[in-house]
């Protein structure tokens, strides 16, 4: 029943189209253009196996292929010249095409038996082969309308073209039995893919056709179409191994109208001669104008600079001890003592420096003790536990011996960044502002006695234009003249000749507007707007001990905004300024590998001078943080 229908579809279309053949028409020039697209079923004609350079099992040495299939689409646009051949209507043309001709072939074949106990069979696998193919043409082609006024037309053409891009995916998959595997483990075994070896350059082919012309929406024409195309040219240089598709698809072609001048104009009637009118009644109206930098309704805004100072603290959980003892060395972040009262489960990294190995176990055990005290004085209740890390190499410098004696803090498993933020605001640029308002009085030449009154705060003055420059008080943002108040009343009043008063009242608000610029960490100079820390490093060493992911997504915001950034790796003041130039380069870059991990913002990214690295010459818990990678958002 479902077929009926669509036999019937189709034979009214076709019966619709017979007389209706809109590429006929008179109105129409020569000329078309047209887009159009398809999907594409692709035949390969070929011995894969003869690919060079592929690798093959045994088992398949003497399995042929004589063709295989697949699915693939077509992209073209082109453009025809319509004329007369053989008395048929005819088109000459050419298409641009962009198709994918792409395949996939799999054999089974047995390749040895198995035996498990009393059961035993044929051992299967597969040869699976994925080809895929995208080539750009040049379609030159004829088609005719054999069929006097009617849509029906046939086509023949060339495919000229290049092969742009080419590559393969093999393997062999075990079929049965289900259980067993390859000696890899794997169901899968001699899996090779990339580009196809010896892909040859160009592409040729023949091309048939048919299309109808099923309707047409303004100048365009809608075809459905089928097109065959027979590949004469290898794909691989060396094989026989050719491409053909068969495509069903659609196009639309745009036919270009012929150009019909415009009528003539008629020449145009003298305008009729103009009545009088009456004169309207002459009327006087008050308008008040203020100007100030911004006004809403009854209320002035007068702008005041406000600076916001965003200041961001970071650190690494962390507390060290003195050489040989228990007791905890000062100097500490404060707000690690925040980040441990909100989690209850912490652990703890103890500690021992090379000097004190020899009585290791029984110092862990007092800085476990310490520890536990340090916490229950600050008023910290968490499960704690511990573990043990022992340095075994006499450091370089004997200070940094003593870094080895710490306590690192664990939190959810993580040794992260601790971070404190304050917000610093300071009013900037607050000076006079002017205030100037005028009274203006819209009427035709008739004279007019009037007089205009202004009362602020009980003050009066009757003159025709008056400005007053109001100030603003630093310490609490109101205005000192004309007075204190930031209320203004206004009262306009107009007398005509014959004594007619009117009056207009005005009250208006003025109000200081802050506009707050916000800086972050410091205030920038002309370069850049933001400054983040975004991790700390080693002593000597380029990968990151602990990274500040706040900062980081901050960073690939910007970035994805389009913003340049700024990375300036530090050190401290061990070794020479030769040497460390090279390892604040690479902590600069380890920074940026973990910002920018797919590589997509390099352009954007550049590395900042660090000819001084950064560094203090402070306490131990300077030193640690001198090791850092500092990123900062470029103003421009």
């Amino acid at each position: 029943m479902k077929l009926q229908k669509i036999l019937i579809w189709i034979f009214l279309l076709l019966l619709a189209g017979l007389y209706t053949n809109p590429l006929l028409a008179d109105e129409y020039t020569n000329h078309k253009v047209s887009i159009g697209g398809s999907a594409n079923w692709n035949i390969y004609q070929s011995d894969f196996y003869s690919l060079p350079g592929v690798l093959n099992s045994n088992i398949y040495d003497n399995v042929k292929c004589d063709f295989t299939t697949g699915f693939g689409y077509a992209i073209r646009i082109g453009y025809g010249y319509e004329f007369t051949l053989w008395d048929m209507p005819a088109t000459l043309g050419g298409d641009i095409v962009f198709t994918d001709l792409s395949a996939k072939y799999s054999e089974d074949a047995k390749f040895t038996n198995w035996i498990d106990g009393d059961n035993y069979g044929d051992a299967i696998s597969r040869h699976i082969l994925d080809i895929s193919l995208q080539t750009a043409l040049l379609n030159p082609y004829i088609s005719l309308y054999p069929i006097d006024k009617h849509p029906l037309s046939f086509r023949l053409g060339l495919n000229l073209g290049i092969n742009i891009s080419g590559s393969y995916d093999q393997k062999e998959e075990l079929v049965s039995p289900d259980n067993i595997e390859y000696s890899n483990g794997s169901n899968s075994i001699y899996v090779e893919s990339g580009d196809l070896p010896d892909k040859s350059a160009l592409y040729a082919g023949i091309q048939l056709g048919v299309g109808y012309d099923i309707a047409q929406i303004g100048n365009w024409v809608i075809t459905p179409n089928i097109l065959l195309n027979y590949g004469l040219t290898n794909i691989v240089s060396g094989l026989s191994w050719q491409a053909h598709s068969a495509n069903i698809g659609i196009t639309f072609t745009y036919k270009f109208p012929v150009y019909t001048p415009p009528p003539p104009e008629l020449p145009k009637l003298p305008a009729p001669p103009a009545l009088p009118l009456p004169k309207p009644p002459e009327v006087a109206k008050l308008e008040l104008v203020v100007d100030a930098s911004e006004r809403n309704n009854e209320t002035i805004y007068v702008p005041v600079n406000i600076d916001e100072i965003i200041t961001t603290r970071v650190s690494m959980p962390i507390l060290y001890f003195k050489n040989g003892t228990d007791t905890i060395i000062s100097g500490y972040a404060p707000q690690l003592l925040d980040l441990l009262r909100n989690n209850k489960n912490i652990s703890v990294e103890i500690g021992v420096s090379y000097p004190e190995l020899s009585d290791a176990d029984d110092l862990s055990e007092k800085r476990k003790i310490a520890i536990n005290s340090f916490l229950q004085t600050n008023g910290i209740n968490a499960v704690t536990t511990f573990s043990l890390k022992k340095d075994e190499k006499q450091q370089k410098y004997p200070e940094l011996n003593q870094e080895y004696a710490y306590a690192k803090f664990y939190v959810n498993g993580k040794y992260a960044i601790v971070e404190h933020t304050r917000l610093d605001t300071a009013i900037n640029q607050i000076g006079s502002a002017s205030l100037s308002l005028e009274a203006k009085i819209v009427a035709d030449a008739t004279p007019y006695q009037y007089k205009l009154d202004y009362y602020i705060d009980g003050r009066t003055q009757s003159v025709m234009d008056e400005k007053w420059t109001l100030t603003l008080n630093q310490s609490n943002l109101k205005w000192t003249t004309p007075s204190a108040k930031s209320k203004l009343d206004i009262r306009c009043h107009l007398q005509d000749a014959e004594g007619k008063n009117a009056e207009q009242h005005f009250d208006y608000t003025v109000v200081p507007q802050l506009i707050a610029t916000t800086y972050t960490n410091s205030k920038p100079d002309n370069a850049w707007t933001d400054e983040y820390v975004v991790g700390f490093f080693g002593f000597d060493e380029s990968v990151l001990l602990t990274r500040n992911d706040n900062a980081i997504n901050i960073i690939r915001k910007a970035l994805a905004q389009g913003k340049l950034i700024e990375v300036v790796g530090t050190t401290d003041a061990f070794g020479t300024q030769q040497y460390n130039i090279p390892l604040s380069v690479s902590r600069a870059n380890a920074a940026i590998a973990a910002i920018d991990t797919e590589h997509k913002w390099s352009s954007q990214i550049q590395i900042g001078n660090s000819n001084k690295p950064s560094h203090t010459n402070g306490t131990i818990y300077d030193r640690q943080h001198e090791r850092a990678a500092i990123i900062r958002i470029m103003a421009k």
